[in-house]
């Protein structure tokens, strides 16, 4: 798997008229080495393959990276650029290519420093996210493994919500929930109770559960690797009129959005399709205050976005959230959230979790 990226990544090098690059995002690193650790860099070209790494990861590294020569640095960072400069002039390399969404100012200070009079550098934008953008099948069934993870974690944690407890708790319960999955958890975990449901990245408080109130909870499970993402608001006791037709309302623009979910779709086609029905009924459109979605994988948050003004195109076998709110102040929010696989003629979620309003 890791040698045919190697062939796409090669074949874009090439497309761009690019000698080498310099890798530094760790999501590509893993992508286009297989390597899971810290602290690490790829110099590619058509020459010559490294990573290059301290020694507290060097053993790791040739584990995971057969594809690769290891290459050890030694702090401090001047070791690095040493090294850098080194394989530019082992493979004559005149410029080096990096990431300009990654790198940081002062690094690439430093390493512009280092290479004067060997090599120049080139910035470049998004090059290893165009191969990451549609999904292997290998990719896809990790992705699967991670969503039926997530589901049985909102199971048990379903289990444990009651009045008294508080938001931390469960938020602490829902990490146990998660680990005990084998996974890691792919954020930090949302859990927004009540009027704290106006909050679309609330943290997790000391306020207690009472009767009678929403709790939205986002989470997700990351197994090797690969992000789960969903939402789920449930309720506390039993609700009101006015608190089930807003649930179904949010519901329903899920819905509307997910109709128009295909391969080559506008991005914000399918987000306008959410938000306008939120407006055409009850005015609440302007109470969705972020992006219908965003892409999913070895981050959490990739190509392609879905916003209103996102002219990305879907492609078949990307994964994207689909995860509309309303955030009412004084009142609170709902939102719910699945993550899905694009195909040629519309989509597949990947979770089971109800969705309809569980009352606890």
């Amino acid at each position: 798997m890791i040698q045919e990226r190697l062939k796409s990544f090669n074949e874009l090098l090439k497309k761009h008229d690019i000698e080498a690059m310099f890798i530094v995002n760790k999501a590509n690193i893993r992508y286009l080495s297989g390597y899971t650790g810290d602290d690490a860099f790829l110099f590619i070209s058509p020459q010559r393959r490294a990573l290059i790494t301290d020694s507290r990861y060097t053993e790791q590294a040739g584990r995971e990276c057969p594809d690769y020569e290891i290459i050890t640095h030694h702090n401090p960072e001047a070791s690095l650029m040493k090294v850098v400069k080194q394989l530019c002039l082992d493979v004559r390399a005149k410029q080096l290519a990096f990431e300009r969404n990654h790198l940081s100012y002062l690094f690439f200070a430093k390493l512009q420093e280092a290479l004067a009079g060997t090599a120049s550098l080139l910035p470049v934008g998004e090059l290893t996210e165009t191969l990451r953008y549609r999904k292997s099948p290998e990719e896809i069934a990790l992705m699967r493994q991670a969503c039926a993870a997530t589901d049985k974690a909102f199971a048990q944690i379903c289990k444990y919500i009651r009045p008294g407890v508080t938001e931390k708790d469960i938020a602490r319960e829902l990490l146990y929930a998660i680990l005990c999955q084998g996974c890691d958890s792919s954020f930090q975990i949302i859990v927004a109770s009540g009027i704290n449901g106006s909050l679309p990245h609330a943290i997790p408080s000391d306020k207690i559960i009472t009767s009678g109130e929403f709790i939205t909870m986002d989470f997700g499970c990351c197994y090797e690797g690969y992000h789960a993402d969903i939402t789920r608001t449930v309720f506390v006791g039993i609700p009101t009129n006015e608190q089930k037709e807003r649930y179904e309302l949010v519901l329903a623009a899920k819905q509307q959005a997910e109709s128009a979910l295909k391969s080559g779709v506008v991005c914000k086609t399918v987000d306008a399709a959410a938000r306008d029905f939120l407006t055409q009924h009850g005015g609440y459109g302007e109470y969705f205050c972020h992006g219908l979605g965003h892409g999913v994988g070895l981050d959490i948050h990739e190509n392609p976005s879905l916003n209103r003004i996102s002219e990305q195109v879907l492609q078949s076998n990307c994964l994207v959230t689909v995860e509309p709110g309303i955030y009412l102040p004084g009142w609170g929010g709902i939102r719910i959230e699945d993550t899905v696989l694009i195909t040629d003629n519309g989509y597949e979620s990947l979770f089971s979790s109800p969705l309809e309003l569980l009352c606890l």
